[in-house]
């Protein structure tokens, strides 16, 4: 683990150094009932405008970038991310705050809808009110990105938020709420932070105070939320794994392909839900592209120091489960890059030439800096390979006849499809990002995603003052003649 447990403070380490990143104390249940009673009360945010909220966001973005510096160091410290990593963070962050501020007044605002055959008489419109308050429960790979952007939707939407992260990166929160108090005191209870291990989280999710749940990790964390967030009746919004397939073309531009597949399966150490786990390349240029990444590879390596481009593994459990991966991958081939010791937290860049399908490493996600390499003859091979399993998040294809990557584009089961590119999309808050069955439910980003935390209160007035309606009990008999 990143984080050790002393009494009821959490200690963090860098895993990349062991060092110690610092510590947070965990939040009692008796405060625990106190940030959701205070956030249940306070109706402050709500009930400021769209327009109010958007530029009061805009300042807490102001903060936050003012702060990079400070949360740079903080994310490194307790993920052992890569200085550029840490920072991309940031860049997606601010971009999606601006964007996503830029969209919402006019995603929010009331919407006037026909009346049909009735709209003489009616008048129907739609209004977007906030939940309430969001739980936004967010894992440990994405320590900025994944509480922040959540949240931030939330906000916007007119909701108040308790934020729950991962009991392995607690201290990016724990600044983003110092951030916060900083340029929000008028509205410190507006969004708070609970730090604690699970049954934090299923304590604040079972609370009558919370009326809307995000949840960002894995499928079996997120089976457990989604059931009691059945029992509950409270909406979910469920942003889980992914084994996402990469589909390389014979027509391809194999030079992008090649650092796509590199950058896609290898950055972050592979610790991303939208990590290219599995490529299915074309058998006449397979070989072709197995020598390339061969000598890519051949370049990289994971370690602490700034030579290496690969970043710390995060957690042993992960650790353990990405080497096992490996272990049982049955491969024809494993070309790997270097690593410091094998008694660190660190995993070499390593591409399984065509391991066994049914293996766990092709049936669930790794994430590790590990990706499979297919062959494919045909296209409707490549499609019934790469939609195998039920992790549909998110899929790229390369190549350049338009039919074909349309094709593609049209049959491969994903969320999202980056077309000659690889990961991209998420730094695209205008447009929904989600998937289907294991990998979610629901979605986040764009207008979607800033509806996902609306109640939508249909509203419909009369515009002329009759004393009845032609359908009401004294007129009936003629409504019933009219309508015939």
């Amino acid at each position: 683990m990143t984080s050790k447990i002393q009494d009821s403070t959490l200690n963090v380490f860098n895993p990349g150094t062991n060092e110690s990143a610092g510590s947070v104390d965990f939040t009692s249940n008796d405060e625990i009932e106190k940030i959701l009673f205070l956030s249940a009360k306070d109706r402050s945010w709500s009930e400021l405008s769209i327009i109010k909220r958007v530029k009061k966001l805009k300042e807490f973005r102001r903060h936050v970038r003012d702060s990079i510096d400070e949360i740079v160091d903080t994310i490194i410290s307790e993920t052992g991310k890569k200085p550029v990593e840490a920072f991309t963070e940031i860049f997606v962050c601010l971009e999606s705050m601006r964007s996503l501020s830029s969209i919402a007044p006019e995603t929010l605002v009331d919407q006037v809808r026909g009346a049909g055959m009735l709209s003489l008489f009616k008048r129907a419109r739609v209004v977007f009110e906030p939940m309430g308050t969001a739980a936004v429960i967010s894992p440990w790979n994405y320590p900025l990105i994944l509480p922040l952007c959540a949240s931030f939707e939330a906000l916007l939407a007119g909701n108040n938020v308790v934020l729950k992260p991962s009991e392995q990166t607690p201290l990016t929160s724990t600044l983003l709420k110092k951030i916060w108090n900083r340029s929000m005191p008028e509205h410190r209870d507006t969004f708070q932070v609970v730090i604690g291990l699970g049954d934090a989280a299923e304590k604040v999710i079972a609370s009558p105070n919370i009326d809307v749940v995000c949840f960002t990790g894995s499928t079996k964390v997120g089976r457990k939320v989604a059931v009691q967030c059945a029992t509950l009746l409270k909406p979910a919004i469920l942003e889980m794994g992914g084994v996402d397939p990469m589909v390389v073309m014979d027509d391809a531009n194999i030079e992008r392909a090649i650092k796509a597949i590199t950058w896609g399966s290898f950055s972050n150490a592979g610790q991303t839900c939208i990590s290219t786990e599995r490529v299915y390349v074309q058998s006449s240029i397979f070989n072709d592209v197995v020598s390339r990444l061969r000598d890519e590879v051949s370049r990289l390596s994971s370690g602490p120091n700034p030579e290496n481009k690969v970043g710390a593994i995060c957690t042993s459990q992960n650790l353990d489960k990405i080497k096992q991966h490996i272990k049982d991958s049955d491969s024809k081939e494993i070309i790997a890059g270097s690593s410091v010791t094998e008694d660190a937290m660190f995993v070499a860049p390593t591409i399984l030439v065509e391991p066994n399908p049914s293996s766990s490493i092709n049936t669930e996600e790794t994430f590790g800096p590990v990706v499979c390499l297919y062959r494919y003859d045909n296209d409707d091979e490549a499609v019934s390979m790469a939609n195998k399993g039920s992790y549909n998040l998110s899929a790229s294809v390369f190549g350049k006849k338009k039919k074909r990557v349309e094709y593609f584009v049209k049959n491969l089961s994903a969320g999202s499809i980056s077309v000659n590119d690889v990961q991209t999309q998420y730094g695209i808050a205008s447009i929904p990002f989600g998937g289907t069955g294991k990998s979610g439910i629901g979605r986040r980003h764009g207008r979607e995603g800033l509806l996902a935390y609306t109640n939508h209160k249909s509203i419909v007035s009369n515009t002329f003052s009759f004393s009845r309606e032609l359908w009401w009990y004294d007129l009936q008999s003629s409504y019933f003649r009219i309508a015939r």
